[in-house]
């Protein structure tokens, strides 16, 4: 089993090598205990939340199935993700910029450019036949979506 870095998606074969990366890349938003009052922190990588169901919440979401292609955020279900991308990246979005995770494989790289690079060698040759019924295609796994 993988261990997933919550902060950047990397993964480790351990926990302990999971907690230890996030002390090592993460530790740097960890917050004083009398700035965060009543909030709480994640211990792997320092997200702050409201409440400790957030942080529940943020700890499983490696088990999550669908990806915003834009910011890598993941979500429960499909309607969720299309409700993300609507509300946070608007109807005009671009899956290109600075996402640097493939949402064909979760794989995350240094740079907008190693993911292009990555996306035509791996995905591209792989890509579905056209679907009408599915017009939307990613620029980055070449999936076909309905919206």
């Amino acid at each position: 089993k993988a261990f997933r870095c919550c902060g950047c998606w990397r993964s480790f074969e351990t926990q302990a090598e999971l907690y230890e990366h996030g002390q090592v890349e993460h530790i740097s938003k960890k917050l004083p205990k009398e700035k965060l009052g009543s909030k709480v922190q994640c211990d792997i990588c320092y997200k702050t939340l409201h409440r400790t169901q957030q942080l529940l919440l943020h700890r499983s979401k490696d088990k999550f199935e669908y990806r915003c292609k834009t910011c890598g955020e993941t979500f429960i279900n499909r309607v969720r993700v299309s409700t993300h991308y609507r509300t946070i990246h608007g109807p005009n979005a671009t899956v290109c910029g600075t996402t640097r995770i493939c949402c064909g494989c979760a794989e995350n790289f240094p740079s907008p450019e190693a993911l292009s690079t990555h996306s035509e060698a791996v995905h591209l040759p792989n890509r579905p036949p056209p679907n009408p019924e599915r017009p939307f295609v990613c620029d980055i796994c070449y999936s076909n979506y309905q919206n």
